[in-house]
């Protein structure tokens, strides 16, 4: 485990002159020296969970099997990314890569260095990096349910992206390859009605995830149309006004929950799983409806049929009331949905 990180380390700390650092690649048993051994995995570590590699800094990455622009996801897609790690492993001189295999829940690596009598290493990294913890105790759901985590749950801070799901079943089963499940619509609920766990326990259903007043000048039905949105407010809602200034990024950190979930109020349709008989799937606050749509708020959804996104698929019911209600508009004509995972670990 130890040689893969001496190297990494060592093309880092090179870049930055490091006379003490440099030193240590010069010492061939690393074996003698475990506090320095220890602190260089920690260094390849660090790359791993940060996306900080060298080499890599730029704003466009172009590896074999990962690109990414700036212009388009935020840094957070290079955290926890095997294929960029891989890519970065196999361009640098000073080892070689013999395998690279990615498990469910982690990555392993088998390293050797030319310039050390260590044989081949194996290292493993935990894919861990976008997890957040839902702490237990009772949480609200829908408008007057009330349910109670007894569990240890992990979830996905940022939805998945390119996964190719384009039906319920399809990313059914690519939250379960991942070793977890597709978010439930209570979870979803419970992560996302705000409240403060330093300041009130209490069980609330609120209509935004940024705080507690039902009310919003920019969202609620009163907005008026006169009155401009501002760019600031789609950091917290990327609501269909938004599209006309800016784009929606790939693991963007705007829209944050109470918990530190990303991308929950606005922007994509997320996708949720739902009990027996419930057909209320997709919630309903996006960025295709305006910022004053009854559909912006929280714990309220529509369906999705799960076979396609085109506009037939969706049914605009109101999951409270049953009624109808507004329509995306028929100028978009494909409405992707988006989910995300989470795990339970006993």
């Amino acid at each position: 485990m130890s040689l893969t990180l001496i190297a990494t380390v060592y093309y880092f700390l090179k870049l930055n002159q490091n006379k003490d650092l440099q030193n240590i690649y010069r010492t061939k048993k690393l074996s003698e020296n475990p506090t320095q051994f220890i602190a260089l995995i920690k260094k390849l570590n660090h790359f791993w969970r940060t996306g900080d590699y060298p080499g890599f800094l730029g704003n466009k990455i172009n590896c074999e099997g990962f690109q990414w622009d700036g212009e388009l996801a935020t840094r957070e897609a290079l955290k926890c990314a095997p294929q960029l790690f891989q890519c970065f492993l196999q361009k640098q001189s000073f080892t070689v890569l013999h395998s690279f295999e990615e498990k469910q829940n982690a990555i392993v690596v088998a390293l050797s260095f030319p310039d050390y009598e260590e044989k081949i290493i194996n290292l493993e990294f935990q894919k861990n990096c976008h997890e957040t913890y839902l702490p237990k105790g009772l949480y609200g759901h829908g408008q007057e349910k009330i349910w109670k985590n007894d569990k240890n749950i992990f979830i996905d801070k940022f939805l998945v992206e390119n996964s190719n799901a384009t039906t319920l079943k399809a990313m059914k089963k690519y939250c379960a390859d991942q070793g977890k499940k597709l978010l439930t619509d209570k979870i979803f609920d419970a992560m996302t009605f705000y409240r403060n766990p330093e300041e009130d326990s209490s069980i609330l259903y609120t209509r935004f995830p940024w705080g507690y007043r039902e009310e919003d000048p920019f969202i609620t039905e009163e907005a008026l149309e006169d009155d401009p949105i501002q760019r600031s407010f789609c950091q917290r809602s990327f609501v269909r006004e938004c599209l006309e200034f800016d784009k929606l990024k790939k693991f963007s950190t705007d829209s944050v929950s109470w918990m530190g979930v990303f991308q929950v109020f606005g922007g994509d349709i997320e996708v949720v799983a739902t009990g027996e008989g419930n057909e209320y799937n997709a919630n309903s606050s996006s960025q295709y409806f305006a910022r004053n749509s009854y559909w912006q708020r929280l714990g309220t959804r529509f369906k999705w049929d799960g076979l396609g996104f085109s506009l037939s698929h969706y049914t605009f019911q109101d999951s409270q009331s049953g009624k109808m209600r507004e329509e995306i508009p028929g100028k978009f004509s494909k409405i992707p949905a988006k989910f995300r995972c989470y795990k339970e670990i006993p």
